[in-house]
């Protein structure tokens, strides 16, 4: 009989616990476009996140802060205000990642530019650092 309490119990248990699914991505703050990279899962993510905060912080988008939602991978860039770029891992395309980038900066069809190329250099070269956007 306790035996059978305890099973009880712990089916009981189990079933409270919340389950994980995977997190939608957020809509889109402003202008959008999705671009492919050579990586999936964690290594996706980590390269997302290196370029974000060794060349799109300072180098392209001029934030004032760089914000990572570790569950999810989602990258914001934020200046006093307001969102300026968010970049959402959308449903893979294979052996590739899916990458939303949307806000005001994607806009501007240079920065735009610059975004891309800083992210396929990072996957093809490994160096997740640029220069500033002069101009």
């Amino acid at each position: 009989m306790i035996r059978v309490l305890a099973l009880t119990l712990a089916v009981l248990a189990t079933a409270c616990v919340p389950v994980q699914r995977q997190a939608q991505p957020k809509p889109p703050v402003g202008p959008e476009m999705v671009v492919l990279i050579s990586k999936t899962g964690q290594p996706a993510r980590d390269l997302l996140e290196l370029v974000a905060a060794r060349c799109w912080l300072d180098g392209v988008v001029l934030g004032a802060q760089l914000i990572v939602d570790r569950q999810t991978g989602r990258v914001i860039i934020v200046d006093e205000t307001s969102d300026l770029l968010a970049a959402d891992f959308l449903a893979n395309k294979g052996r590739r990642s899916r990458v939303r980038l949307s806000g005001p900066v994607v806009g501007d069809p240079i920065k735009a530019n610059k975004l891309v190329e800083s992210l396929d250099r990072a996957v093809r070269t490994g160096e997740t650092a640029c220069p500033p956007l002069v101009g």
